[in-house]
């Protein structure tokens, strides 16, 4: 580490491993098996002063029905969606990809994130091709996040996510009565 440079702490990595905090994906460098991030070898590569050489699929963007993470993003309950993941310049260093829906964890005791993981809603993949999943949303109204974990055959991963809200309309309570 460069100690003798005013940003040493730009250099230092908080926590070595894997957690819980608002999602399983936000500070880890590994996933819940132990698969490396790319942050693994940045770090390596800084440290050592050497190139990075790192073989980690590189992740651009999703998109969860042609929207970004950054588009507020309502959808109706139980309704078929497509996600897909963009790669960085096409790479396309793909052995399998997880496809996950969690329920938001927006709720804080005391300003502190929660450190448990919130559970898992199984049964909403419909079907996965390539890049691309096709989902239904819960049929409980809330905040929810999807999320995308992609491994290569050399025990590297990547994961990004997209929150959507699920919301019910007067027309959804009028078919439901």
């Amino acid at each position: 580490m460069p100690v003798n440079d005013g940003r040493l702490l730009g250099s230092f990595i908080f926590y070595w491993g894997q957690k819980q905090e608002t999602t399983h994906t936000w500070f880890s460098i590994f996933d819940d098996a132990g698969n490396k991030t790319e942050v693994v070898d940045a770090a390596e590569a800084i440290w050592k002063g050497k190139p990075l050489t790192t073989t980690a699929p590189k992740l651009n963007y999703m998109l969860l029905n042609s929207k970004g993470a950054k588009d507020d993003i309502f959808l109706k309950p139980n309704e078929k969606n497509t996600a897909e993941v963009l790669m960085l310049n096409g790479d396309v260093n793909v052995k399998r990809i997880v496809w996950e829906i969690y329920p938001e964890d927006w709720y804080k005791i005391n300003n502190v994130n929660n450190t448990k993981k919130p559970l898992l809603i199984k049964g909403l993949i419909e079907h996965t091709q390539d890049l691309k999943v096709i989902f239904n949303t819960p049929i409980k109204e809330g905040p929810y996040r999807i999320f995308a974990t992609v491994y290569d055959d050399k025990g590297y991963v990547a994961t990004c996510n997209t929150p959507f809200y699920v919301l019910k309309t007067d027309e959804d309570s009028r078919a439901s009565n």
